[in-house]
């Protein structure tokens, strides 16, 4: 059986990733995102608004996208403040990453 190159990372598909990232945490935490706004700085918002008003929705919210309990557990004890909102959002964005990212590797294998 004859294989094809193998497919490679290229820094368009990080943008790719990226954006999809992105989009799927907007679509996860019900954000409007604006142009020339950082994602990151408008998911912070947002966990610092369910943080406060509303931690249950939160806990849910992380549940659901499967948000890496240790290292959420380590940032809740270790952090507060903007630095928690802005590491907690970091980390949503992260497993969004990785989720676009498993999206697109099995989408391809199902095209080959």
């Amino acid at each position: 059986m004859v294989h094809g190159p193998k497919r490679v990372f290229l820094p368009r598909m990080k943008a790719d990733l990226n954006q999809i990232a992105t989009e799927l945490a907007a679509k996860d935490f019900n954000l409007e995102l604006v142009p020339n706004m950082e994602a990151r700085e408008v998911l912070a918002d947002r966990i610092a608004w369910l943080l406060e008003n509303n931690p249950i929705l939160l806990k849910s919210i992380f549940y659901r996208i499967d948000l890496n309990e240790s290292l959420l557990g380590m940032a809740l004890v270790s952090m507060e403040g903007r630095a928690l909102h802005l590491e907690l959002a970091d980390q949503v964005l992260e497993r969004m990453r990785k989720k676009a990212e498993w999206r697109l590797k099995t989408s391809q294998r199902n095209l080959d």
